[in-house]
C-alpha cells in the first residue's frame, strides 16, 4: 500500500487549487516564457520551473497535503496542437520533479506531502468521434510513463466528461504501472468527473450513471471537480455518499463569476461556498475519504476548520445504499446489481418467468410487478 492511501485512511486530505488560474496571475511573456505556444501552460515546467514551484509551495505553505503537477493537458493529442508530441514524456517527468521538489521542502515525518499526477480530458473524445480508442490510449500511456518517471504518488484523472475517456485513461495508467512491475496498490488512481449546471456531464451522463459505469474499475476514489462551486455540487456529493462504496473526492472551483461594476468577481461565490462549508462537512463526515480544494485562502480556512478530523465509520456493507423501488426511496444495507444504459444507471434483477424462444433475459426495475 502506498503512503498516499495509508494517510487517506486516517483523515481528510487537502489538495491545491487549479494550476491554470494560478499561472494566469503571473505576468508571463508569450514569446520568452510560452515559446509562442499560447495557453500551453505545460511548457512552463521547462521555461519557468521557478514559477510553477512557487505556485506549488504557496499551497503547501497554507496546509495542502498534495499538489497537482502542471500536466493537465500534457498528452500527445493535445501536444499535437503545439508541436510538442515528441516531448510528452519528458515534460510530464519534469513537471512531476518540480512538484516533488516543492513537496520535499514541506514534508515532515508526521505530515508528508504528495505529488498528484494531473491528467485532463484532452481536446478530443472517443464518444464524440474526435478520435479513436487506440490513439487516445497511446496518448495517455505516454503521459503516464512520464509522470511515473518523475515519481508521482497518485494519478488523478480529472474534469472527465466521457466515460470512455476515463476507462481508456485508467487502462493506460495500469499499463504504465505494469511496465514497471507495479500496480495500483503502489500508485493509485483517482477519478473526478465534471457535472454541469444542467445535472450531467457534457456528454449527458448523470452521477448515478457515472458511478454504475466505474464501479468495477480499480480506482482509489470517485469524485467531482470544476464546473460549479460547492453549493451546486451538494446534490451529487450526497448521491455519492449514499451510493459509492469507495472513497470520495471533491475539488470545486470558486463558483461561477458574477458581474460587479463591469468586472467579473467570484467573491460572492466564494462567500456563499464558505457559508456552505459547515453543511458540506456535515455530509462529508459520512464519506469514507475526501479531498478538498478551492483557492489558497479557502484551503487555509478549510484546514483550520477540519484539521485532523477522523472519518466516521460506515456500516458493514460500506454504506452501499440504493433505492429499493426505483422511486428514490433508500433501503440501507441493500446492494442491488446495476449497470449503465446509455447515460443512466439501471437496476438489474432476475425474474422467474417462462422463457420464450430466443429470449436471454429481460430488464426488471426493483419493486416493479411482473407484467406491469
Amino acid at each position: 500500500m502506498g503512503r498516499f492511501t495509508d494517510h487517506l485512511k486516517r483523515r481528510v486530505l487537502f489538495l491545491d487549487v487549479a494550476m491554470g488560474t494560478s499561472i494566469h496571475k503571473y505576468d508571463l511573456d508569450l514569446a520568452k516564457d510560452y515559446l509562442d505556444k499560447e495557453n500551453c501552460t505545460e511548457i512552463l515546467v521547462q521555461t519557468r520551473p521557478d514559477v510553477i514551484q512557487q505556485i506549488h509551495e504557496s499551497f503547501l505553505a497554507v496546509g495542502a497535503d498534495a499538489v497537482e503537477t502542471d500536466t493537465f493537458g500534457a498528452n500527445k493529442l493535445v501536444f499535437a496542437e503545439f508541436d510538442l508530441v515528441g516531448q510528452t514524456r519528458e515534460l510530464n517527468k519534469v513537471a512531476a520533479e518540480v512538484a516533488r521538489a516543492a513537496c520535499e521542502k514541506y514534508s515532515t515525518k508526521d505530515k508528508p506531502r504528495f505529488v498528484v499526477g494531473s491528467i485532463g480530458p484532452g481536446t478530443k473524445l472517443v464518444t464524440l468521434g474526435n478520435t479513436d480508442w487506440d490513439t487516445m490510449y497511446e496518448s495517455y500511456l505516454e503521459q503516464c510513463r512520464g509522470l511515473l518517471d518523475g515519481h508521482i504518488d497518485v494519478f488523478l484523472i480529472e474534469t472527465a466528461q466521457d466515460i470512455l475517456q476515463v476507462k481508456c485513461t485508467v487502462n493506460a495508467c495500469i499499463e504504465a504501472l505494469k511496465e514497471r512491475n507495479k500496480t495500483v496498490a503502489d500508485v493509485p488512481i483517482m477519478v473526478q468527473v465534471t457535472i454541469e449546471q444542467f445535472g450531467t456531464t457534457l456528454i449527458g451522463t448523470d452521477i448515478a450513471g457515472v458511478a454504475a459505469a466505474l464501479r468495477d474499475l480499480p480506482i482509489l476514489s470517485l469524485g467531482m471537480n470544476c464546473a460549479t462551486g460547492p453549493a451546486e455540487m451538494a446534490e451529487h456529493v450526497h448521491y455519492l455518499a449514499n451510493n459509492w462504496p469507495g472513497r470520495i473526492s471533491l475539488l470545486p472551483n470558486a463558483g461561477l463569476p458574477t458581474l460587479v461594476e463591469g468586472r467579473t468577481e467570484t467573491r460572492s461565490a466564494r462567500s456563499r461556498s464558505q457559508r456552505r462549508s459547515p453543511s458540506t462537512f456535515s455530509s462529508a463526515d459520512q464519506h469514507r475519504r475526501r479531498v478538498l480544494r478551492h483557492d489558497a485562502r479557502h484551503i487555509a480556512a478549510l484546514v483550520k476548520q477540519v484539521g485532523e478530523r477522523p472519518h466516521r465509520s460506515r456500516n458493514a456493507c460500506g454504506n452501499r445504499r440504493f433505492p429499493a423501488d426505483g422511486r428514490g426511496r433508500i433501503q440501507a444495507g441493500r446492494v442491488d446489481p446495476q449497470c449503465r444504459r446509455t447515460h443512466q444507471r439501471v437496476w438489474l434483477a432476475q425474474v422467474q418467468a417462462p422463457a420464450r424462444r430466443g429470449e436471454l433475459g429481460r430488464h426488471h426495475e426493483p419493486g416493479a410487478r411482473d407484467g406491469a
